[in-house]
């Protein structure tokens, strides 16, 4: 029993260690990037959009709406997938795309991005990175044999930001400015995400607004400061959905005018990457109260 207190004493000594090694690699990589963007606007063009490789539309911006195949190494739309389970009348379907069986346990599904990953795919590394944030904050169902999955989140998370995946600096943004993961640390946090959105990662300026909209002080009468409406609406007329969402509770609370909630609305329309497979899927989450697109 007395050896007890040093061993947890020095796992914690190892993890805090290990841990300001993370945050030296991040500051290094936010160094970088912000040389190599210096002349970029905050505000720049898009990143283009791959196509799913069902449907062959564009992806949607919202990543929560793409689903990364650990048997094949594929990403694929929500709507491709609802499409599929719902014709199955299951969850538990081959590949849409390359046909192997369902993984049977959050286990298999890490082993199987592990070996992708060893094999090159960064996309593998930035997926299992972000599978392994979900473990350490306690939203993934089933056991995954990993010491540390909060520290090796962040790991995999930089080596693929390092390696130049947009969304591994998006992800390492969000995991600094929530603190569940990382240490919370809200300037890491915005120079992370403006060098994504600096990048293109459309997803990047919602998380620029929500941190600025809970860094602004509210005027009484305000429903969304300055700051944040600006990247809310960027996202909004670039297609983003839960930005639009956003930008109908500003018109009806009467914070924007009609003619600009118009003009907003119409980019977005334009810009959207909607297709029959992704209204239907919207169109089952707004029944199962789920939609907020």
């Amino acid at each position: 029993m007395g050896n007890k207190p040093i061993s947890t004493g020095r796992a914690r000594c190892e993890r805090a260690a290990a841990l300001r090694e993370i945050d030296a690699k991040a500051d290094a990589l936010i160094a970088r990037l912000e040389t190599e963007l210096a002349d970029k606007d905050l505000f720049s063009p898009i990143a283009e959009l791959e196509e799913c490789p069902i449907c062959f539309v564009p992806m949607p911006h919202d990543h929560g709406e793409l689903t990364f195949m650990p048997c094949c190494g594929k990403t694929i739309c929500s709507g491709c997938i609802h499409a599929h389970n719902k014709v199955a009348r299951t969850i538990d379907v081959p590949c849409e795309f390359c046909r192997t069986d369902a993984f049977a346990t959050a286990q298999e599904t890490a082993d199987a991005m592990q070996r992708l990953a060893d094999g090159g795919s960064i996309e593998a590394v930035s997926a299992l990175g972000d599978m392994y944030a979900a473990v350490a904050k306690g939203n993934l169902s089933g056991n995954v044999k990993v010491a540390d999955p909060g520290r090796r989140a962040l790991q995999l998370l930089l080596e693929a930001a390092e390696r130049g995946h947009i969304f591994s600096v998006y992800a390492l943004a969000q995991l600094y400015n929530e603190g569940k993961v990382a240490t919370k640390d809200s300037a890491r946090a915005e120079k992370l995400a403006a060098a994504a959105a600096k990048l293109g990662y459309l997803q990047a300026h919602l998380l620029l607004g929500t941190m600025y909209f809970e860094e602004t002080p509210q005027q009484d009468d305000e429903l969304c400061p300055r700051k944040s409406r600006n990247h809310y609406i960027f996202a909004a007329r670039n297609g983003h959905s839960k930005a639009m969402t956003l930008m109908r509770i500003l018109r009806q609370s009467d914070q924007m005018i009609a003619d600009e909630f118009d003009e907003i609305e119409d980019a977005f329309k334009e810009s959207a990457t909607w297709s029959e497979t992704r209204e239907a899927f919207a169109a089952y989450q707004r029944e199962n109260g789920e939609y907020i697109g």
